[in-house]
């Protein structure tokens, strides 16, 4: 069941990057809600896509 941060990171992530490969989705998706709200918040200055994998790499 996603949960109301889940529904809000899923929404912010896809409004920054766009369409994005289902590797990356399945790892955000494998997030704990704790981890789903730094990276709500990491995603207000993660500006690429190869930032959010950076920042998965390092917190997954």
């Amino acid at each position: 069941m996603k949960t109301p941060i889940h529904q809000q990171s899923y929404r912010l992530r896809d409004e920054r990057f766009g369409e994005i490969d289902s590797s990356i989705i399945k790892q955000v998706r494998s997030l704990s809600v704790e981890k789903l709200e730094a990276l709500g918040r990491a995603l207000f200055i993660i500006s690429a896509i190869d930032g959010l994998v950076a920042w998965l790499e390092e917190n997954v």
